[in-house]
């Protein structure tokens, strides 16, 4: 007769359960550490970020946009190689200036003198509100950076330089950094962050610095990067970086093209329109390359975003977390991330204890992956970035190991 194995006491299942538990997590932990997860983090951070609802385009912002056809139109040599040449940004201003916008960004380099006789250095000195961009270069020497437009102040200059993953992705924005020494381009503050800190002053919400250095708008604070935030690894946190919260809607703002406000089309609504919004003004011409892939575009990788659509989500982002309190994308600290995975690999190992078979486990374990996602989700429309991909591995590892565990810690 075949003897009866004793029951064991709960303190002799919690054990195995408890030491198996740990050792699984330190071992996810240190791939993850090691960049191990970080590409496939990536991956399941923009498939969640395209699940959610759509929002409408921010009604703050306008882009005007210059399309292939606009660069067409255009003289050639006026041009001078740019998709905009001085007399047709004059024009435009004089159009827009009348209506009273808030803010004019534009997210074109102009390294080459103005032309005298296109009237536009009068028209800047008639547009206050004016900011323009140039290119920093960076620390290493290699890119010296591009000039300035002429006539523009430090306080309306800024940079567009946006900070790219490794897989080619936007996914972060830069609100500030040091320009490199030799630079032509001599300005410490991206054109999202200058168009936004402009268009609160004007009400009445302050930028300042607390004791830490963390960037505060308001009453809303933007805490910087770290090299291990989230599921990155060794990130280059070069200058003053946040995650970026794309607004999740195609156009991120209303637009209009550059020939709709200059042939007079859009007169009797360009006063709607532009009043007391930031008017961003950039190519969407596929011959002047200027797009780059987001997260949206993982579904299609020849689907980019224009550059200055991305500079609309940059500034959107700044004006949605100050004015309505729309979350801005955070991570736990890596302690907090390891309590977080050991708590489901406990949950993945408790599994074993209540179903009775391996069957009902492996079902129990694709369940609570399946939850894993919802809360991740859910989490993910409060701000709160989790690594989802290493919790999920830890879940149906402890689940697995402790189902055949040589115990038999279901007794």
């Amino acid at each position: 007769m075949p003897q009866k194995v004793p029951r064991q006491s709960l303190s002799q299942k919690l054990r195995p359960l408890l030491l198996t538990s740990l050792l699984v997590t330190v071992g996810v932990m240190s791939v993850r550490y090691l960049g191990g997860f970080q590409a496939l983090e990536l991956w399941a951070f923009d498939q969640l970020l395209r699940l959610r609802p759509a929002e409408p385009p921010d009604p703050r912002l306008l882009l005007v946009t210059i399309t292939e056809q606009d660069v067409q139109q255009q003289n050639a040599q006026e041009r001078r190689g740019a998709s905009l040449s001085d007399r047709a940004l004059a024009q435009l201003l004089e159009k827009l200036r009348p209506h009273q916008p808030r803010v004019v960004g534009l997210d074109l380099y102009r390294d080459f003198p103005i032309d005298p006789a296109s009237g536009l250095a009068a028209q800047l000195q008639q547009t206050p509100q004016f900011v323009a961009v140039c290119e920093v270069g960076n620390e290493l020497g290699e890119s010296g950076g591009t000039k300035p437009l002429e006539g523009i102040p430090s306080e309306r200059l800024s940079f567009s330089d946006l900070p790219i993953d490794p897989d080619g992705v936007v996914r972060r924005q830069i609100l500030g950094m040091a320009a490199a020494p030799d630079s032509f381009c001599v300005t410490d503050t991206a054109l999202s962050f200058r168009l936004a800190e402009r268009y609160l002053a004007m009400q009445g919400v302050q930028t300042t610095r607390d004791a830490t250095g963390t960037v505060q708008m308001g009453e809303t604070r933007f805490p910087q990067l770290r090299p291990d935030s989230g599921g990155y690894h060794q990130l280059d946190a070069l200058g003053y970086q946040v995650m970026l919260n794309y607004r999740n809607g195609d156009p991120p703002a209303d637009q209009v093209t550059l020939g709709e406000i200059l042939s007079g089309a859009l007169d009797a609504q360009l006063a709607h329109l532009v009043r007391d919004r930031i008017v961003l003004i950039g190519t969407v011409a596929p011959s002047f390359k200027d797009d780059f892939l987001t997260p949206y575009s993982q579904s299609d990788p020849m689907q980019k975003m224009p550059g200055v659509a991305v500079q609309a989500q940059m500034t959107s982002q700044l004006l949605s977390a100050v004015l309505d309190q729309r979350p801005l994308l955070r991570s736990l600290p890596r302690w907090g991330e390891a309590v977080w995975v050991w708590g489901w690999a406990v949950v993945g190992g408790g599994l074993v204890l209540i179903c009775r078979s391996p069957l009902t486990t492996g079902l129990a374990g694709v369940g609570a992956v399946v939850v894993l996602g919802g809360i991740s989700y859910g989490l993910l429309l409060q701000g709160l970035w989790l690594p989802i991909l290493p919790t999920a591995f830890v879940v149906l590892i402890s689940c697995s190991l402790l189902a055949v565990y040589p115990l038999q810690i279901r007794n």
